[in-house]
């Protein structure tokens, strides 16, 4: 496994990390006008009688058996990536789950966005899940029109 970082076109400004509060887990993070989400496997499945060697070598077992189950089960996560504005705003542009390829991640509008009393964000609420602020360094009133929130709950 190898990750390589680079800096994006459009990759200044502030930035938010989200991290979703029911399973699987989910991390959701935002630099400038990019998006990029990491999802969890739902469970990890058995593979007797493997018990290891990998992620390859458990698909593989999978597939020897002609357990289709297990194979996508074993390959569901995801990594998706998108921008947050334009005519496409929270469009999934690329992922490793390539039938969410165009489809919107975040319908903007239909969030909610929590803060504390001090005005600091602490949850951000879509599709009936809410995810925890982790990390945010937008102001208040940009946070709000990242996601077309008319008005921010306390």
């Amino acid at each position: 496994y190898m990750e390589r970082w680079e800096r994006l076109a459009k990759g200044d400004g502030y930035c938010l990390a989200l991290r979703r509060r029911s399973e699987p887990d989910a991390i959701l993070c935002v630099v400038g006008e990019h998006f990029a989400l990491a999802r969890d496997r739902p469970s990890l499945p058995s593979f007797p009688p493997e018990s290891g060697g990998g992620c390859a070598n458990l698909v593989d077992a999978a597939w020897m058996q002609k357990d289709h189950g297990r194979m996508c089960a074993m390959l569901d996560m995801e990594g998706s990536y998108g921008l947050v504005s334009g005519p496409n705003a929270w469009q999934i542009v690329r992922s490793t789950l390539p039938w969410r390829e165009g489809r919107i991640l975040i319908p903007v509008g239909e969030v909610q966005v929590h803060f504390d009393e001090r005005g600091v964000a602490e949850t951000v609420t879509w599709d009936g899940q809410e995810w925890a602020v982790m990390e945010c360094t937008f102001p208040r009133g940009d946070l709000c029109r990242l996601f077309g929130v008319i008005q921010a709950k306390l």
